[in-house]
């Protein structure tokens, strides 16, 4: 059994997980009653109310309430427990087991290790592996119960109510008297024979003893039930001021629930409102990272056209056209000239926009950045000049030396 705590709530459940995965189909559909018994069965205050279940990894998994401790584990750090104590848990136990009786359900497994302890100081009937439904034949194997509690009529098949009143009886004298009860021999029968040892019940009430005596009759015919247990004038005492205790500490548990069910949605409301403003900068940071224009490094002040790179161009007078292995220039006059030649040059070399584009080369910080007055941007050194000089002369006299070659050509 796990202690888990709610993704969906926030409340702590206790999870049972089957000790053994499904040996088969069969196997399975065993495992499997047992969340049918617990859907059966309202909710009471006296049982261990169920959730739900699922199978993971081949094994059952049950969800149910969680419970401070189980009774078993309470005697084992007090073992005197005061008699009053004794009548208390015997009240509980009985409206428990009385829920399931008025429905038809046999517990044949009541002992201390199935009993639980609430927050609320009361106790609970848990654990329904065992139950069995009066209304259907179901399979049970005597051996499957726990011996020490074991009715000696569930050894010849005899599935009653009676069972569940034995077990009961026999865990209450446990309770009392602070013994270890045997799992067989002559002790087992001992208890069973309808008379109880004096050294056993020499500290229990007359009261205490005689209800014991009853509840552990052995023979199941003659054994007192539950309804005719819950008549006894020892037991209405008990049970008059019982069942207010039980509603009071029930109704502030219900508070108390519905405290931290609030806490818990407000905690879930504040974590969203604090991750949909983070999650929402960050994206809107990123977007505009990715709309925002990159900087540009030069300074692109001229733009030419075609027309103004191959303005008087040896280019501008033909065609080309590409073949294979060569590219050829289809000139006005009928000649065509492969413009892999080493003999050819064109009249200009470089475009118009391109010729003072080393002199516009700026730093690529954008002069706006800087504040302080004599704080000027670096720029970067200039490309050196080009082997040739563009001057306008030059450039007449290339032309006229082009148009030599042309007329060679």
């Amino acid at each position: 059994v796990y202690r888990v705590r709610s993704l969906d709530d926030g409340r702590r459940y206790a999870v049972k997980v089957a000790n053994r995965r499904f040996r088969g189909p069969r196997d399975r559909q065993n495992q499997l009653q047992e969340v049918a018994k617990h859907e059966q069965l309202p909710p009471h205050p006296h049982c261990v109310r169920f959730v739900k279940a699922w199978e993971e990894d081949y094994r059952l998994h049950i969800q149910t309430e969680l419970c401070d401790r189980s009774l078993a584990a309470y005697t084992e750090r007090h073992h005197d427990l005061p008699e009053h104590l004794v009548w208390k848990f015997l009240v509980d136990l009985l409206l428990g087991v009385k829920h399931l009786h008025d429905h038809n359900l046999v517990h044949l497994d009541i002992k201390p290790e199935n009993i639980f302890i609430s927050k609320g100081g009361y106790c609970k009937l848990g654990d329904f592996g065992l139950v069995f439904d009066l209304r259907l034949h179901d399979s049970w194997d005597p051996l499957d119960g726990d011996p020490c509690y074991l009715a000696p009529e569930l050894m010849d098949g005899q599935f009653t109510k009676a069972a569940d009143v034995f077990s009961l009886g026999i865990t209450v004298l446990e309770l009392a008297c602070d013994l270890e009860l045997p799992g067989r021999g002559r002790n087992w029968h001992a208890l069973r024979s309808g008379t109880l040892p004096d050294y056993v019940v020499q500290r229990l009430s007359p009261e205490l003893r005689r209800v014991i005596e009853w509840m552990m009759h052995p023979d199941p015919k003659q054994r007192i039930t539950v309804n005719r247990l819950l008549e006894l004038p020892e037991i209405r005492k008990v049970l008059r001021w019982r069942r207010p205790y039980v509603a009071s500490r029930r109704a502030v548990a219900w508070v108390e629930d519905l405290y931290l069910q609030g806490l818990f949605r407000l905690q879930s409301f504040l974590l969203a409102i604090w991750r949909f403003p983070v999650l929402g900068v960050k994206a809107l940071s990123m977007w505009w990272k990715c709309r925002a224009p990159a900087e540009q490094s030069f300074v692109d002040s001229e733009c030419f056209s075609d027309d103004e790179v191959f303005d008087d161009s040896i280019l501008s007078q033909g065609s080309i056209s590409a073949h294979e292995d060569s590219l050829e220039v289809h000139l006005s006059n009928g000649s065509v000239l492969d413009l892999f030649d080493s003999d050819y040059s064109p009249k200009r070399s470089t475009p118009k926009a391109l010729r003072h584009r080393a002199e516009q080369r700026m730093h690529s910080t954008p002069t706006h950045l800087f504040t302080a007055g004599n704080v000027q941007p670096r720029r970067r050194p200039a490309f050196p000049p080009p082997p040739f000089d563009l001057s306008l002369a030059d450039s007449e006299a290339n032309e006229e030396k082009l148009s030599d070659e042309e007329q060679d050509f």
